[in-house]
């Protein structure tokens, strides 16, 4: 059967987005208040463009709890990426733009609870601007899958038991999950959870005491029910 053919869309979201984007290179060239501005407002897109098409999570066990059962493809991707194949419901390809196969996805079930999505957060390279997504997508989706010698090797002290190397399309249908993770400073205070508020609190007294703060971020988990009705 002919697949149907779907127009981008130029001047859409994902396109918008994907003009803003810079580099680390680039980024860390600017000053901390104008990487703060860049970072803030990709945040606000990316959370607001997955508002709108999923149901939202603050808790992230609580989404995987509605997985259970469901065999998962887990990669880390570039937002703008997830965003342009969903805006223009069209397929995501997965692949090796450098020629050489490596290992790409976790193989994943909420049975196995978080044991394999740090590979997929960790050994990945998708952001923008500060901002990271996961997604989670149906294993039948993806035919060519192979479990590389590096799956047996440890990385960052990681175990890779679950790291496979993927090639193939993802239609959006086949999207079960994005997770979004953005540093703490750049998400809405009015929307943060109670402990997100407190810990929102501490960082800005440790800014202006002059103390060296580490990193701090925020999850929220994005949900495809619609496509869950479609398994």
């Amino acid at each position: 059967m002919e697949q149907p053919h779907f127009e981008k869309n130029p001047g859409g979201k994902a396109e918008a987005l994907s003009k803003t984007i810079l580099p680390w290179s680039e980024r860390s060239k600017l000053s901390p208040e104008t990487r703060e501005h860049i970072t803030t407002t990709t945040s606000q897109e990316v959370l607001t463009f997955f508002r709108e098409e999923a149901v939202e999570y603050d808790n992230l066990s609580h989404m995987y709890d509605v997985l259970k059962g469901q065999p998962l493809f887990v990669r880390r991707e570039s937002p703008e990426r997830i965003l342009a194949a969903l805006e223009n419901n069209e397929s995501l390809h997965i692949g090796f733009p450098e020629g050489e196969r490596y290992s790409n996805a976790v193989i994943w079930s909420a049975a196995q609870s978080t044991r394999g999505l740090e590979n997929a957060y960790l050994e990945g390279y998708g952001e923008a601007n500060g901002v990271v997504t996961v997604m989670g997508f149906k294993q039948e989706a993806v035919h060519d899958v192979v479990s590389l010698d590096d799956a047996s090797q440890k990385f960052a002290g990681l175990d890779r038991t679950y790291v496979r190397s993927i090639r193939g399309e993802v239609r959006p249908e086949d999207i079960l999950f994005v997770s979004v993770r953005v540093p703490l400073f750049s998400f809405p205070e009015k929307d943060m959870t109670p402990e997100e508020q407190e810990r929102y609190e501490e960082y800005e007294e440790s800014k202006k005491s002059g103390a060296k703060t580490a990193p701090q971020f925020i999850h929220r988990g994005f949900l495809f029910t619609k496509n869950l009705e479609k398994q």
